[in-house]
């Protein structure tokens, strides 16, 4: 089920549901562009704009969201939520290479927590990378989560979605969140 509203307000930032104009205005280029899509699952390496259309129309994400810099409009990336299983939620995001490490993706992440606990009624929200993607590991380690092993990936049935050997991967548990909230997340 995909969740509908026009724009969402979170600290210096905004976000509401990506559109087709998003595709020219630099998720093409980010897509296409292979320091940063180095450490996602992208499929394939040169993606046209009917690929990105085809791909907006047809995802399964709870949330896909555009997210913008409030004090002058600047699109700075896209932040995905979507379903690992019934109580499961995950989230990628994709930041444009000149605003990385100035904290958008601790934001988008704190967000993506918010939205998957107080508006979806997630139970666990887990979030792997690609091992040689160092970046996220630090700030996920900050807001709170914790490293998942192989025992926790069988026990949730994750084995399919998280293959320890190329992923390090981390979840955060709602009664987590909310003990951490008031203090880190200010939601």
């Amino acid at each position: 089920m995909k969740q509908e509203f026009s724009r969402l307000f979170y600290e210096d930032v905004y976000f509401y549901p990506v559109k087709e104009k998003n595709i020219n205005l630099g998720w093409l280029n980010w897509m296409n562009n292979t320091k940063l899509t180095r450490y996602l699952d992208a499929e394939k390496k040169n993606y046209k704009y009917e690929d990105l259309k085809n791909y907006l129309a047809s995802h399964k994400s709870y949330f896909f969201l555009a997210c913008y810099r409030k004090i002058d409009d600047v699109y700075l990336g896209n932040l995905r939520i979507y379903q690992y299983s019934p109580a499961v939620l995950s989230y990628g995001l994709l930041i444009g290479e000149k605003y990385h490490r100035l904290g958008y993706g601790t934001k988008f992440c704190k967000l993506a927590l918010d939205l998957s606990f107080n508006w979806l009624g997630a139970d666990l929200v887990v979030a792997a990378a690609i091992k040689e993607n160092v970046a996220p590991t630090s700030y996920k380690t900050k807001l709170g989560f914790h490293k998942i092993d192989d025992t926790l990936v069988v026990r949730w049935g994750l084995e399919k979605k998280i293959d320890l050997s190329k992923h390090h991967a981390f979840y955060m548990d709602k009664k987590t969140f909310y003990k951490i909230s008031e203090n880190i997340y200010k939601v």
